[in-house]
């Protein structure tokens, strides 16, 4: 659900943040799409459009975060 993506969304997002990589930091964005099952009109290349705007409102807002749609 809803809330559940949000805190995997989260986790993934820190477990790269806190990654050690030679030294290098490395931080993410992540957009993430909510299906419910209710739209019988979403199509597989929708949802990905609907993670993509979610990506780059994470990015505008500040980056190294995770929004959802």
């Amino acid at each position: 659900d809803y809330s559940n993506a949000l805190i995997v969304g989260e986790r993934f997002r820190k477990a790269v943040e806190d990654s050690d990589f030679d030294g290098i930091r490395i931080t993410i964005s992540v957009g993430l799409a909510h299906f419910e099952g209710g739209d019988t009109r979403l199509d597989h290349k929708r949802f990905i459009d609907i993670a993509d705007r979610a990506l780059y409102k994470a990015k505008e807002n500040g980056r190294n975060r995770v929004e959802i749609t």
